[in-house]
């Protein structure tokens, strides 16, 4: 399973902050800085069996929803978020009818090297439990790099994301 954050809270920063650096240089490397961010793994909430986590984009409000969803073959599924488990990078969620996901997917595929040297590096810094990446797909509301945030949904086992510039909005409007 994915740890807590706790393992990286016990870090030391100048650690934290090493371990980061160097995997920021593999990704400048490899040409996939706009394509991939790397990330710390952690569990929303329990995933029953035979689900997957998905994420629906709402393109209309800037707005995704994540939740539980049967695995199904027949769903538009592309993994963007993947961690090291038995022996290979494994997705654990999945976004459904994005093509931008599927085209940074294609790129992060075509670099095998970017996962083996990333693989490497964690687990020169005992932090192959720790850290992942996924492939940044949320253009729809605004783009990554700006930040997302992630907070409980309607339901118990769903998440609502939004990008971080809508709390500030939000903010400004109370004030």
């Amino acid at each position: 399973g994915r740890p807590t954050r706790g393992k990286y809270n016990a870090m030391p920063l100048s650690k934290q902050a090493a371990i980061l650096h160097g995997a920021r240089d593999i990704l400048i490397r490899s040409s996939i800085a706009t394509d991939i961010a790397i990330d710390i793994k952690h569990t929303h909430f329990p995933i029953p069996d035979e689900h997957i986590l998905v994420e629906v984009q709402r393109e209309d409000s800037r707005e995704s929803i994540m939740k539980p969803m049967l695995q199904d073959i027949n769903k538009n599924v592309t993994p963007f978020a993947f961690h090291f488990h038995n022996g290979r990078w494994a997705p654990y969620e999945f976004v459904t009818n994005c093509p931008v996901a599927d085209a940074r997917l294609d790129v992060v595929s075509s670099k095998p090297w970017f996962l083996q040297e990333l693989k490497e590096w964690f687990q020169s810094h005992d932090a192959l439990d720790i850290f992942g990446f996924h492939v940044l797909h949320r253009d729809h509301i605004g783009g990554e790099l700006g930040g997302t945030i992630e907070t409980p949904g309607a339901a118990e086992d769903e998440l609502l994301i939004r990008p971080c510039s809508s709390f500030d909005d939000h903010d400004s409007e109370q004030e």
